[in-house]
């Protein structure tokens, strides 16, 4: 352990105390066993005081040992999350984000990359563990310590989390654990609004706004200020309970509401304490009550008294418009913001959603941090070029910030003041960093649209700044919405996505739906991680069909990009001119034969003529 890299001030309470320890993976009985030891070499104890040092002497002595560790006393409490990320992809289980979302609290990955440590104090703490693996599987659980243990402390911190660590009552965690209801609500919600589908008829409908128009519920939650804690894959809201609630946290996701297709709309609170007590879900209409301030009566269940039904209000005015007078109207055309050199097609307009995904290690960062650059300071990116003067913010939910700023400064520079950041690292006292699937958050953020005023705004990455479940419609439903808001009020969208394995986007395509530009990097064949950042460009979808080819670039040392019509383009070039036809080259480099002709084909295009000899010539 040479080098420790950590977010700034993360986990410096810690730091500033002398419970330090350090750990080497060894063979006990048979299986890997991390066991502590003292900065001095000597056997260590997560009890003995005498054992333990400062964190200066940890670090002076790290290069020795696997890994440094931290003795949990005196109101730290370490909550350990086994077996529930995959350390490839990064993806976190259900269950532990709930635990991760529900706690807010400084949260780090384990040194196997398959767990969680996340870090409070508490005066009323005592150790549990809870598993839930079967005999013979991987460990999978939580275990909350102390005292009495050592954490492997890896300082690598998991975005979005805090870097403080705040003092807690665990008390109602605790039970949970205990009951191993680690969504507490989540079964009791779940039972809820099953009963609610099967007793769906007529009666329950009418607690809509009226059977031929449903309540439009986004925008009623929005309207009235709702606070939506979080949205379950199937579509269940958890919100603030505005009930008695009891003694209980109202923000504690007992309180459910969902709308079933019919439009019927169901909504109760698990606490028997609270005045919105009601497992059925037969409450809406109080709920609504509590929020709009207005009476319903059960004749008049969905209008206020002296608001007139649908038969007898007066028909509001048609929606539709007349197609001629459209064609006849002014309409400003879309400002272009960045634009091919060659083709002139354009790349990026004003009032768009646009996204570049990409596989890890392709460089989907760099490249939006580069466009980023070239927009606010009018140059030229790769084929690209922009008049500048743009103003940009830039959403991070995953750079620590040593790196965020490194990249920052490498790839775009100063701005004179066109270019905000928002990061989990950097948020203000008592705000969190923003949870895009979340419509009170999406409020807030629009708000803060209004006082920086961006022209571009960069979301890096998807599943980090709007944290849903990529394949579940429902969700996609309202990021797509807010999406769509944005680009209905001008601003040019840029969202940093990840792809899988197979090279398509993580998730369900339903977020291609509303794309303008949909930009894939790849990478070069034969190219393996350590040679250098080069990928292969291509669109996958451009909803305005300009002349937009792909092309193979790639990033040297010195900060110098190339550009070229494929990784091997030299190669493929001097066999060509030997005669040799594109199977044949193709199968000398062990590349495809596609890779061949584009190459080809696009030498060919600038007057290249080849003679090709027949295989074996």
């Amino acid at each position: 352990m040479d080098n420790i890299a950590q977010p700034e001030n993360f986990l410096k309470e810690f730091k500033a105390l002398p419970n330090w320890l350090l750990w080497r993976e060894e063979s006990r009985r048979g299986r890997p066993t991390k066991v502590p030891y003292s900065a001095t070499g000597e056997a260590g104890s997560s009890t003995d005081p005498n054992t333990w040092s400062s964190y200066a002497d940890a670090v002076a002595a790290a290069s020795r040992f696997d890994g440094l560790g931290f003795a949990i006393t005196d109101g730290n409490v370490l909550i350990d999350l086994d077996g529930c990320r995959n350390p490839e992809t990064g993806a976190i289980e259900q269950w532990a984000q709930f635990i991760v979302d529900f706690l807010q609290c400084p949260t780090e990955v384990s040194p196997s990359g398959t767990g969680l440590h996340i870090y409070v104090r508490s005066k009323n703490a005592r150790s549990l563990k809870r598993m839930f693996n079967k005999p013979g599987e991987p460990k999978k659980g939580i275990e909350i310590y102390a005292g009495g243990r050592y954490s492997c402390i890896t300082f690598n911190h998991l975005p979005g989390t805090p870097i403080e660590i705040p003092e807690m009552d665990l008390e109602q965690f605790i039970s949970f654990v205990g009951r191993g209801d680690f969504d507490p609500a989540e079964r009791r919600i779940n039972d809820s609004v099953k009963r609610w589908d099967q007793e769906e008829n007529e009666n329950t409908k009418r607690v809509c706004a009226h059977p031929q128009a449903p309540l439009d519920l986004q925008r009623w939650l929005t309207a009235f200020h709702v606070n939506v804690l979080r949205r379950k894959p199937d579509g269940t809201l958890l919100v603030e309970c505005p009930g008695t609630h009891g003694k209980y946290d109202k923000g504690d996701g007992h309180a459910f509401l969902r709308q079933m297709e019919s439009g019927a709309l169901a909504m109760g609170c698990l606490h028997q304490s609270c005045s919105l007590y009601n497992g059925n879900g037969n409450h809406w209409r109080e709920f609504r009550q509590i929020i709009e301030g207005t009476q319903f009566t059960r004749d008049e269940p969905n209008e206020n008294k002296n608001q007139e039904t649908p038969s007898t209000a007066e028909v509001p005015a048609p929606a539709y418009f007349s197609a001629d007078d459209f064609l006849l109207e002014k309409i400003p055309e879309r400002e272009r913001l960045m634009w091919d050199r060659e083709t002139n097609a354009p790349l990026l307009y004003r009032s768009s959603i646009n996204e570049v995904f990409a596989f890890r290690g392709q460089g989907k960062t760099i490249v939006t941090l580069a466009m980023v650059g070239a927009v606010i300071h009018g140059t030229d990116f790769l084929r690209y070029h922009s008049s500048g003067g743009l103003r940009a913010l830039l959403v991070d939910g995953e750079l620590p910030l040593i790196q965020l700023q490194e990249r920052v400064r490498d790839f775009i520079g100063e701005s004179d003041g066109r270019l905000a950041l928002i990061s989990p690292e950097r948020m203000p006292k008592g705000q969190r960093f923003p949870v895009l699937s979340v419509l009170t958050d999406q409020q807030l953020f629009l708000a803060q649209l209004e006082v920086f005023k961006p022209d571009v705004i960069v979301f890096d990455s998807l599943t980090r700044v709007f944290k849903f479940d990529t394949n579940d419609p429902g969700a996609w439903l309202v990021v797509n919405d807010f999406l769509l808001e944005l680009r209905f009020r001008g601003y040019c969208v840029l969202i940093v996505h990840h792809a899988g394995k197979g090279g398509l986007q993580r998730g369900r395509s339903d977020g291609d739906d509303h794309l303008d530009i949909s930009i894939k990097l790849s990478a070069p064949e034969r190219w393996r991680a350590g040679d250098g950042l080069q990928f292969q460009w291509d669109f996958e979808k451009v909803r305005h069909a300009g002349n937009l080819p792909g092309f193979y670039a790639s990033l040297d040392s010195t900060g110098l990009w190339t550009i070229k019509n494929g990784a091997h383009e030299e190669e493929v070039l001097e066999l060509l001119y030997q005669g040799k036809s594109i199977r044949t080259v193709a199968r000398e480099l062990e590349i495809s034969k596609s890779a061949v002709h584009r190459i080809k084909a696009a030498a060919e295009k600038k007057g290249t003529r080849f003679h090709e000899k027949e295989d074996g010539a």
